[in-house]
C-alpha cells in the first residue's frame, strides 16, 4: 500500500512584509466588496419609481390652540422658577 507523505514548508518573514501583506489583502478586499455593492441592482431595463413627496403636516386649528397653551405654560413654569434666566 502507498503511504501518503506530506510535506512541510516553513515560509520566514518580517512583521513589515506581513503588515504590508495584510494591508494589501484588505485594500483589495474594500475594493472588492465597493465593487459588487454597486453590481448589485436593477435590471437595465428597469427603472425606480421616485417617492412622492409626503405633504407638509399641518395642526389643525384645534390643536394648534392647544399646543399654543401649553408652550405658554411651559414658558410661565420656566419663568417662574428662573426669573432672572430668560
Amino acid at each position: 500500500m502507498p503511504q501518503d507523505t506530506q510535506s512541510v514548508t516553513v515560509v520566514h518573514i518580517t512583521c513589515k512584509q506581513l503588515s504590508s501583506f495584510l494591508h494589501d489583502a484588505e485594500t483589495r478586499d474594500k475594493i472588492k466588496r465597493a465593487q459588487q455593492g454597486a453590481q448589485i441592482g436593477l435590471p437595465l431595463n428597469c427603472r425606480k419609481r421616485r417617492r412622492e413627496a409626503t405633504p407638509p403636516e399641518a395642526l389643525s386649528p384645534g390643536k394648534e390652540a392647544k399646543f399654543a397653551k401649553c408652550e405658554a405654560e411651559e414658558a410661565a413654569k420656566s419663568e417662574a422658577e428662573d426669573p432672572v434666566w430668560r
